[in-house]
């Protein structure tokens, strides 16, 4: 998993803060491809 391997330890660890970085990403990916 390429997004856990840049993840801090303890967020990796945490799956809610797994889920708040894919969020993240995800979200700032969709907003370079609509702008």
């Amino acid at each position: 998993d390429a997004i856990a391997a840049e993840l801090p330890p303890l967020a990796a660890l945490d799956p809610q803060a797994r889920i708040a970085q894919r969020r993240e990403k995800f979200m700032a990916m969709g907003r370079d491809g609509l702008s």
